[in-house]
């Protein structure tokens, strides 16, 4: 995997990850589980009309292919999500 982001992207490179999952809190402690404190994160959230859904993006910047795929593992595995980018 990592190959093929090197394919596509230059690093280091500013990059947004948007989550959107269950309007939950473990959702939501989930998601900010994904932000490591050697980094500074810009975080926007959003919630759906009805509530039941929350959006999230979270922005930084990777350092390389392997950055980036340790992250996107991570996103992987919460729970409640239905669509991450």
């Amino acid at each position: 995997m990592a190959n093929r982001f090197d394919e596509l992207m230059e690093f280091p490179s500013i990059y947004t990850f948007k989550i959107i999952g269950k309007n939950s809190g473990t959702f939501k402690d989930d998601v900010q589980n994904i932000k490591t404190d050697d980094r500074e994160w810009e975080q926007t959230e959003a919630r759906s009309k009805s509530d039941n859904y929350i959006s999230f993006r979270l922005t930084t910047v990777i350092e390389n292919s392997e950055e980036l795929e340790y992250f996107y593992k991570k996103i992987s595995k919460i729970k409640d999500i239905h669509f991450y980018v």
